[in-house]
């Protein structure tokens, strides 16, 4: 499989921001945090931005793998966004009972000034 697009922004580029699959299930989950472990900055204040925007559908082994993610991200002392968190993807975050485990921002601009402020203060 392929990597998903991404690109990095913020101050030095320290903020990786990827786009997840329009079905985060047992054929892209794994691929998404692999993908992710392996490119997310290794610098201080380095953060990772994961765009749900395109995200229509998500499985249990999805959910399981953005938390492994937010675990590898509090690890590395890196801040952990989604962003564009679609109906879909609220639905199931409720279900499970998931809705304010994960920091979210409606875009990266939005995500981008709180991950500064968050590494100021």
């Amino acid at each position: 499989m392929d990597g998903f697009p991404h690109h990095f922004a913020g101050e030095d580029g320290r903020v990786l921001v990827v786009e997840a699959p329009e079905l985060l299930d047992h054929h892209t989950a794994d691929h998404l945090r692999a993908q992710i472990i392996a490119t997310v900055p290794d610098r201080d204040s380095a953060a990772v931005i994961i765009d749900m925007s395109g995200c229509r559908g998500l499985t249990s082994i999805g959910v399981t793998a953005l938390l492994q993610t937010q675990e590898f991200c509090r690890d590395q002392s890196a801040a952990c966004w989604l962003i564009g968190v679609t109906r879909e993807v609220e639905r199931v975050f409720a279900v499970l009972r998931l809705s304010h485990r994960f920091p979210a921002a409606e875009d990266q601009e939005s995500a981008l000034a709180q991950i500064e402020a968050d590494a100021v203060g």
